[in-house]
């Protein structure tokens, strides 16, 4: 009998131990401030609507309208992932060369609806505000600039074994600022891909 009271108090207890692990493990599943999907970014072309910048070295029209910016960034969403309709706010960090081959460092938050038809498509509208950390053409010497962010997207869902990702082409519209030489002058229209999971 006292074996057999023991072996019960002991499958008692490792229930309720598995119990409280299972309750511990949701309760972080569920909570706000854990990221429910990422994203990597990868830039980009730039369009400059009033005037180019002719001496660019990855100019892809004589003018310099066009511009090739080769960078990269990393993101993150939370309350719902990447394939969930609905808002989310989002942050992203990142690096840049702007048209004069000068590094460019962001960092933005936002938030941004997606919607998500039965197919598989993805329509996205973020808006935010961040900051950019570039350099002047002209003393060389590093400045910041706040900067608000509003951006389209259009991507769909694709499956890689067992993954989910969502890649995506971004449109972002950038307002002249002319704290830094790489937003100076003229407002621009810049485009990128990202890719969620």
């Amino acid at each position: 009998m006292r074996l057999k009271a023991l072996g019960l108090a002991i499958l008692s207890a490792c229930s309720i131990a598995g119990a409280n692990q299972l309750e511990v493990a949701q309760q972080q599943q569920q909570s706000p401030w854990i990221p429910k999907g990422y994203s990597l970014y990868f830039f980009g072309v730039s369009y400059h609507l009033r005037e180019g910048v002719p001496e660019a070295p990855r100019k892809l029209d004589s003018n310099g309208r066009w511009v090739f910016n080769p960078g990269i960034g990393v993101g993150a969403e939370w309350l719902k992932s990447p394939f969930e309709k609905g808002w989310r706010p989002w942050v992203e960090i990142g690096w840049f060369q702007d048209c004069s081959d000068y590094a460019l460092y962001h960092g933005y938050v936002g938030v941004k609806y997606r919607y998500l038809t039965q197919g598989g498509w993805s329509f996205g509208f973020s808006i935010g505000g961040g900051v950019n950390y570039g350099k002047d053409w002209d003393t060389g010497d590093y400045n910041w600039e706040a900067i608000p962010i509003v951006f389209i997207s259009l991507g769909h869902t694709i499956t890689l074994g067992n993954h989910k990702l969502l890649p995506e082409i971004n449109i972002t519209y950038v307002p002249e600022n002319n704290n830094i030489s790489g937003t100076a002058g003229t407002d621009l229209i810049f485009t990128f891909i990202s890719v969620s999971f």
